[in-house]
């Protein structure tokens, strides 16, 4: 039993890393593509795109000084005699197990709450560039035509700007499809999406962006 649980936790402690980034991409993409009225569950992500993404969450600055806040405490806590009391003190009362588990599950969900926190205003703030037109212009294969889909009055309006401007800011590329999206005012726009061959197209979505309270 005592090998079997060794091996267990091995497993566990080589697999979390990854689960844990890879989680936090999934976090990350499904708040930002949001922002675009893309779900999440209608994109082609191979894991090496999701644990790219994370990496917008772990470089975030907010993350890095909630991290390093964290790293203080724990170290400034078991650094004190009183620190150490506690620990000990708690042992005969609860069992060495349940106090373990307690301890990971209470710091599993507050780092989850943490992460969510960070995922979303980092997503926020990526796709508040795209909007205000500071990211990386897209050139597709074939030019859209309004023949190829069918739009209301609005729209078409939006997508005759979008051809004269030739606006198409690059949201995100998949294995399939390239994402952009034609900001036509600071809160309305067009999302586009061809795929890598410029064979087809996905239907057009006209946007109104969605500004966070402050």
């Amino acid at each position: 039993m005592g090998k079997t649980s060794e091996k267990f936790i091995d497993i566990i402690a080589a697999t979390f890393p990854i689960a844990f980034v890879y989680l936090t991409g999934i976090i990350y993409l499904s708040a930002y593509l949001s922002s675009f009225s893309i779900s999440i569950h209608e994109v082609d992500l191979p894991i090496p795109v999701v644990l790219a993404y994370s990496f917008n969450v772990f470089s975030h600055c907010l993350f890095l000084m909630g991290f390093g806040l964290a790293i203080l405490i724990a170290v400034g806590l078991f650094a004190t005699k009183r620190g150490r009391f506690v620990c000990l003190k708690a042992s005969p009362y609860i069992s060495n197990w349940v106090l373990k588990a307690s301890l990971i599950a209470t710091f599993s969900v507050l780092m989850l709450e943490f992460i969510y926190f960070v995922a979303n205003q980092s997503a926020t703030e990526q796709s508040d560039k795209i909007w205000k037109d500071k990211a990386a212009t897209v050139f597709f294969r074939q030019p859209f035509s309004a023949h190829d889909f069918v739009m209301g009055e609005r729209t078409s309006q939006m997508f005759n700007e979008c051809k004269k401007q030739h606006l198409y800011k690059h949201i995100m590329s998949t294995q399939k499809f390239t994402y952009a999206l034609c900001p036509v005012k600071d809160d309305e726009g067009i999302l586009f999406a061809q795929s890598i061959d410029g064979n087809n197209f996905l239907p057009l979505r006209g946007l109104k962006r969605w500004k966070r309270e402050q």
